[in-house]
Parts: C-alpha cells; structure tokens; sequence
C-alpha cells in the first residue's frame, strides 16, 4: 500500500512540473519611419540647434509644454522674508522643506520650488 501511495505521489509531482520556459525575447523593432520634408515650427531653428530635417512626429502633434527655453526664471540668489511677510500668500498647511543649521531655520515652499 506505502509503495502504491508512493508511485501516486511522485506521478503527481512527476505531472506538476513544468519545464523553464525560455527567456523572453524582445519583439523586432522596426527603424523609425521618417516624416516628409515639412517647415520647422516658427522660432525652433533660431533658438534650437537641432536637425528638423529628421523627425517621424509631425510638427502639427507637438504641442508646448509651457514656458519657452528660458522662460522659468533660476534661482541664483533667493530673497528669504520672515513668516509675517509671507502670511499673505503662504496657506495654513503649505507644503514646505524645512531645513536648520547652524541655529538658522528655513522653509523653502514647494509652489515656489515646483515654478523654479
């Protein structure tokens, strides 16, 4: 009986497993298909060293994604103003990242971090 359980139990785990399967392998990939010769966007060449003559996007489908080149002003040197200048325009649960040293704390809020 031990020796007819035993031949069921390794049939089922003989029937269980399953043999690797392959590792995946990356679909073709085709070469992009180029756009015919159009115009670039009014203003690109002048400001954007770029070869418009290559592009499988037609210029029509791009839209701006906001400000131009240079148009979100860097923060090279911030102006810090004390918690009551601020008050007006700061909310009561601003997000802010605090920072201290040296006994001197900060609080850089994040609507100015995310437009600089």
């Amino acid at each position: 009986m031990k020796t007819i359980a035993f031949l069921l139990l390794c049939l089922l785990l003989t029937a269980c497993q399953t043999s690797p399967s392959p590792p995946p392998t990356a679909p073709p990939t085709l070469p992009p298909t180029l756009h015919p010769q159009e115009p670039p966007p009014a203003g690109a060449d002048q400001e954007f060293a770029t070869d418009f003559s290559k592009h499988t996007v037609p210029y029509t489908e791009i839209l701006s994604g906001g400000p131009p080149k240079d148009g979100i002003p860097a923060l090279d040197a911030p102006q810090f103003v004390s918690l009551a200048e601020a008050d007006p325009w700061l909310e009561p649960q601003e997000p802010v990242i605090a920072f201290a040293q040296n006994g001197e704390a900060r609080a850089y809020p994040l609507q100015i971090l995310m437009w600089h």
